[in-house]
């Protein structure tokens, strides 16, 4: 379990569900051990760099040509990418090793896998994350990607899992996290996970809308 970061400023209810999926851990016979992660504020901001040049590189013909065909807030989160410089970019996937590294120092000298949350927030509903080209684009965006854009830029495996439902009935998930080429662990582990919690297979009660 994450001592920093994954779960900063997560609402209460998302640390009960989350301390309820460790303790699913601890019922398998897993050792639940807690690990403090180097500051991720350099990999998010290198990240961003990243994910911005690559995405504007790819949708740049269309951009030209029929950018009335994109909502405002992709629009916007794809001009952002064009005034990366490339030096920056490069930057950016150089330091990548050296980050890795020191990343999997502090988790794998403790730890064969971490565990967060995806979202340290229930889902936001499409009104709450459709900002369009406001203020609000880039901490809306920061905030949905929180715990698994650090993991993208990193280029770790990474498994998402059902972990249970809020009080409004909105899913919660885990994000499990291992060694470079770890995929066969991870999926061992999210098989035994959704075996002892069953949550693979449960849909929340939604009420349905009037006809």
């Amino acid at each position: 379990m994450p001592a920093n970061y994954f779960l900063d400023d997560a609402t209460p209810e998302i640390v009960r569900l989350f301390e309820e999926a460790a303790a699913a851990w601890r019922a398998l016979g897993v050792e639940v051990v807690e690990v403090a992660l180097p500051d991720l504020a350099q990999i998010n901001a290198l990240s961003n760099i990243i994910i911005g040049a690559e995405a504007s590189a790819c949708h740049a013909t269309w951009m030209r040509e029929r950018p009335q065909d994109y909502s405002p807030q992709m629009r916007a989160r794809l001009e952002l990418g064009f005034h990366h410089a490339a030096t920056r970019y490069i930057e950016a996937l150089d330091l990548r090793g050296p980050l890795l590294d020191g990343f999997g120092e502090a988790l794998f000298a403790k730890a064969d896998a971490l565990m967060t949350p995806v979202l340290r927030m229930p889902v936001p509903t499409i009104a709450e994350t459709d900002v369009g080209d406001s203020p609000q684009l880039l901490p809306t965006m920061a905030m949905i990607t929180h715990g698994t854009r650090p993991i993208n830029y990193l280029g770790l495996p990474a498994l998402s899992l059902p972990a249970g439902f809020t009080a409004e009935g909105m899913p919660f998930g885990i994000q499990l996290v291992g060694r470079p080429f770890a995929e066969a662990m991870l999926f061992r582990l999210g098989a035994a996970f959704e075996r002892e919690t069953g949550w693979g297979r449960r849909a929340p009660a939604v009420a349905q809308a009037a006809a």
